[in-house]
């Protein structure tokens, strides 16, 4: 009986020990879970200044813009995106037609 009382004892300071340590790393942890999905996403587009990933360019018009026979290059600079995106978008367009 003794024995166990004593191993209960030293994990009872280790379990302390722990939390100590874990304490700064929970409250991050419990902050991550408090702030909902929507509260994540407002503070992402807020930092990036504009939507989530690839909604804030309008891929329909580039799309148009491309089948219109305009280069790549003057459309990318217009829409203020990438010509990786712009071909990328143009590549999606040549699939679905």
């Amino acid at each position: 009986i003794n024995s166990s009382i004593m191993l209960g004892a030293v994990c009872e300071m280790a379990q302390q020990k722990l939390d100590e340590v874990s304490r700064t790393t929970k409250a991050g942890m419990a902050r991550v879970a408090r702030e909902t999905d929507e509260e994540r996403q407002a503070k992402h587009k807020n930092r990036i200044g504009r939507p989530a990933k690839n909604q804030w360019y309008d891929r329909q018009a580039i799309a148009d813009a491309l089948a219109a026979g305009e280069r790549p290059d003057e459309v990318a600079k217009r829409y203020g995106v990438g010509i990786a995106t712009v071909y990328r978008i143009r590549k999606a367009a040549a699939a679905v037609a």
